[in-house]
């Protein structure tokens, strides 16, 4: 830039262009992680929003689950808003802290004298949250008997199919005899059906890749037996 104009200018259309997001906002609150800049927060004042900064991502997260809604990179991807009951400030001995009222949120509080243990804790929790999150459907987890039940069933099932087609009765028949191997256990026990079918599905497909490679070696004519030319005056002096 080298008048003052052009800075005027730019200045102008930065101020300009902050303001046209801030007033596309359609939220009272935004939390971020981030810095603010100043130009955004003045206008953010003008239009009575507040932001709250947290700079722990973990504590972004709990919020997040708390209040619902997404965490977003940039203002300009799809949103997803959550929502919060009340907002209010209180104070606790000599400090000031901020509560947020939405949906219920547990907390698991986990000891151990060895950070390792409690890492390798964390990790496992996690792990068994994640299946849970995508398992759950209308707040009901699809579960089916354990203990080897779910797979006899599945086998009694394919066992009293009669196809007409012969390959597909020699399938049923191989099924059958595959979960009739598993053996029942005493004690009622129930698993996440997810995992299970996801399982089937990849044993599924990795037999018909290996009847698809035997095929495909056996239909493959054998090579020509084509030895490479030798020199064989190559120490020769022309």
């Amino acid at each position: 830039m080298k008048t003052a104009e052009e800075l005027y200018n730019f200045s102008k259309d930065e101020s300009d262009s902050i303001q046209n997001k801030v007033d596309q906002f359609k939220s009272d609150v935004i939390i971020c992680s981030g810095k603010v800049g100043e130009l955004f927060l003045d206008f953010l004042n003008e239009k009575k929003i507040l932001i709250f900064k947290i700079l722990s991502k973990h504590d972004l997260r709990r919020i997040r689950e708390c209040l619902g809604g997404s965490i977003c990179n940039t203002l300009d991807e799809d949103i997803k808003f959550g929502k919060a009951r009340k907002i209010e400030v209180f104070r606790e001995g000599n400090k000031n802290y901020t509560k947020f009222l939405g949906n219920e949120v547990s907390t698991i509080i986990l000891k151990n004298s060895l950070e390792v243990v409690l890492d390798e804790y964390e990790r496992e929790i996690l792990k068994c949250l994640r299946v849970l999150s995508k398992n759950i459907i209308n707040n009901k987890i699809k579960v089916v008997d354990g203990a080897g039940k779910f797979e006899k069933t599945l086998s009694m099932i394919y066992k009293n199919k009669n196809p007409s087609d012969i390959n597909l009765k020699f399938v049923y028949e191989s099924i059958s005899k595959a979960f009739d191997k598993f053996s029942l256990m005493k004690g009622e026990a129930y698993d996440i059906i997810n995992p299970k079918m996801r399982a089937i599905k990849y044993a599924l497909d990795f037999v018909s890749i290996l009847y698809e490679t035997d095929d495909y070696l056996i239909g493959i004519q054998e090579k020509l037996n084509i030895k490479p030319r030798m020199n064989e005056d190559w120490d020769v002096d022309h």
